[in-house]
């Protein structure tokens, strides 16, 4: 499914992938989604992300796929409805208390390749090749 070995970024510890073009993110919610359920369990008094730590992790993926040189031009796809452009995943089924349990992907506009950054390499993956489908993180 990758098109490449991940690149490692030392300067914030994370893996990047990248990956043909990704249409059905079943299992991944988008970013804005992710920030609202944040919100409430910071409302509710309830252990999670910091709302920061999670915007600051939007920005070191950025920042990783830039400097892995694998071709990203700085665009991102929508998919649809506003504010899914960037997709959330999380090892396990509960919302994750530690951002390390976080992975971030999205689409670039162009051609579509699509990238994945996360603070381990994916494996595991559960969708076959070439299904157009985003890889369950495992958990």
């Amino acid at each position: 499914m990758f098109d490449e070995e991940p690149f490692y970024c030392e300067q914030t510890g994370l893996y990047c992938q990248n990956a043909a073009p990704i249409d059905h993110w079943d299992g991944w919610l988008p970013a804005l989604e992710f920030l609202g359920n944040l919100v409430s369990l910071k409302i509710a008094g309830q252990p999670h992300i910091d709302i920061h730590e999670f915007l600051t992790r939007i920005l070191a993926s950025a920042y990783t796929v830039a400097k892995s040189e694998q071709e990203w031009e700085g665009d991102v796809r929508f998919a649809g409805e506003p504010g899914e452009n960037f997709y959330v995943a999380y090892i396990g089924r509960e919302l994750p208390e530690i951002i390390d349990e976080v992975y971030l992907a999205w689409k670039q506009d162009n051609n579509g390749l699509t990238y994945f950054v996360g603070p381990k390499k994916i494996r595991g993956l559960r969708h076959a090749e070439g299904t157009g489908e985003a890889p369950l993180i495992p958990g």
